[in-house]
C-alpha cells in the first residue's frame, strides 16, 4: 500500500512536536475542520449504509438510546459532526458533553492514533497536565 507503519508516523509525530516546541519555531501547517454538521453516512433509501444500525445520522433515534426523547436536535449530540484532519492534525484532550459515551467512525485514510484517559485516572492526568503547562496566572494589561 505505500503507507508509513503507524508505529513510525507516530515516532515524527513525537519527534516534530519535542523540535517545534524546543526550537521555538513555528510548527507546519496543519489543517484539520471541526464541528462540521455533517456524516459521512447517507439517508437515502437506495443506499445500503442508510439502513446499518451504524449509520450516524440514525444512531440517536433508534430505540435502546434515550437522546429519541429529545425535543429537538442537538448538533454534536444527538447529531453527528464530521471532523477531517490531516497528517499530523490533533485534537484537543477533552470529555463529552456532558459526559456522555461518543461514537467515532473513520471513513477513509491512513490509521489514525487514538490517546484515551480512563476515568479512573482523571486526577492524575490533570496533575501531569498541570505540571507541564501554563499554569493559568494572568497577566495585568
Amino acid at each position: 500500500s505505500g503507507a508509513l507503519p503507524s508505529e513510525m508516523v507516530e515516532m515524527e509525530y513525537w519527534r516534530a512536536r519535542e523540535a517545534g516546541g524546543a526550537s521555538g519555531r513555528a510548527p507546519e501547517k496543519v489543517l484539520y475542520g471541526t464541528d462540521l454538521e455533517r456524516s459521512g453516512f447517507s439517508t437515502c433509501c437506495k443506499d445500503p449504509l442508510a439502513a446499518s444500525e451504524w449509520n450516524l445520522q440514525t444512531l440517536s433515534k433508534q430505540g435502546c438510546s434515550l437522546l429519541r426523547h429529545l425535543m429537538q436536535p442537538i448538533p454534536g449530540v444527538s447529531e453527528p459532526f464530521m471532523y477531517i484532519g490531516m497528517l499530523f492534525s490533533t485534537f484537543a484532550w477533552h470529555v463529552e458533553d456532558h459526559y456522555l459515551y461518543s461514537v467515532n467512525y473513520h471513513h477513509l485514510g491512513a490509521p489514525k492514533t487514538w490517546y484515551c484517559v480512563p476515568a479512573d485516572d482523571m486526577a492524575r492526568f490533570e496533575e501531569v497536565i498541570q505540571g507541564i503547562t501554563y499554569d493559568g496566572v494572568q497577566c495585568d494589561s
